[in-house]
């Protein structure tokens, strides 16, 4: 009764809900420990709910901020003089930015794509090369489909990945070393 009069009492105050549920996690693990080792018969916080908190979403690129961002990049690669390899960086930043972007994927997921699926891989582009198969959270394959900005960026990169990637590689994004 006490610790719920505490945290209610501490919530009125405008306390953060992360600090509230510190020191009623502390009491009820100290009175687990205490009816494991026999001093009360059950512990008085088994009622007692810690204070929810909900964690604000991440903020995301509206659709302006997103062109205005590709526009940069494209500017960017613009000013700078053209070489042998600036087509390919550009075709790979593009599917970069196109996979992030259109399907959602997480980084993570992103570079570990691969170009085909193999034993070792933990995610590929699918053959039909409409959709790529991604390991998520959990372990669990996802299956996500590609938009026609994302297919397209996908096939000039794929077209330009066998001169700059090693033999071997079968990452699908590659750097300048080929790896």
């Amino acid at each position: 009764m006490a610790t719920q009069f505490y945290l209610r009492k501490m919530d009125l105050q405008l306390m953060w809900p992360q600090i509230l549920s510190f020191p009623s996690m502390v009491k009820r693990i100290c009175y687990q420990w205490w009816v494991l080792l026999g001093g009360v018969a059950k512990s008085p916080l088994l009622g007692v709910k810690a204070p929810r908190f909900v964690r604000p979403l991440p903020q995301v690129l509206s659709v302006d901020q997103a062109v205005a961002w590709a526009e940069q990049a494209t500017a960017a690669h613009a000013s700078e003089a053209p070489g042998p390899a600036d087509e390919v960086v550009r075709a790979r930043d593009a599917v970069v930015l196109e996979l992030l972007y259109g399907t959602g994927m997480r980084i993570s997921e992103l570079v570990s794509l691969d170009v085909r699926e193999s034993v070792q891989s933990l995610g590929w582009v699918e053959q039909d090369g409409r959709h790529v198969m991604v390991m998520g959270k959990g372990g669990r394959h996802r299956r996500l489909p590609l938009g026609d900005a994302a297919q397209q960026a996908l096939r000039q990169w794929l077209a330009l990945r066998p001169g700059w990637a090693a033999l071997d590689e079968l990452a699908l994004v590659v750097g300048p070393r080929g790896r």
